[in-house]
């Protein structure tokens, strides 16, 4: 699932409603993004909740999944 949303903080606050359950959606959806767009959301995200390394990890996982190398 790819999600949609205009801002990068309309993003932040989906996620933080619910963010066990979501995570995995959020790494598919930046994933997805310019490489310059997914290093401002996980700035971004490190300033609201001090680390992204989970979310870091889901990534690499899914740039694994999908080139079948690393990111």
């Amino acid at each position: 699932m790819i999600l949609l949303f205009a801002t990068v903080d309309e993003l932040l606050e989906y996620i933080e409603r619910d963010s066990a359950r979501r995570l995995d959606d959020l790494a598919q959806t930046i994933a997805a993004w310019p490489l310059q767009k997914r290093r401002d959301f996980l700035e971004r995200w490190e300033q609201r909740h001090g680390s992204a390394d989970a979310l870091r990890e889901r990534l690499q996982a899914l740039w694994r999944v999908r080139s079948g190398g690393e990111p």
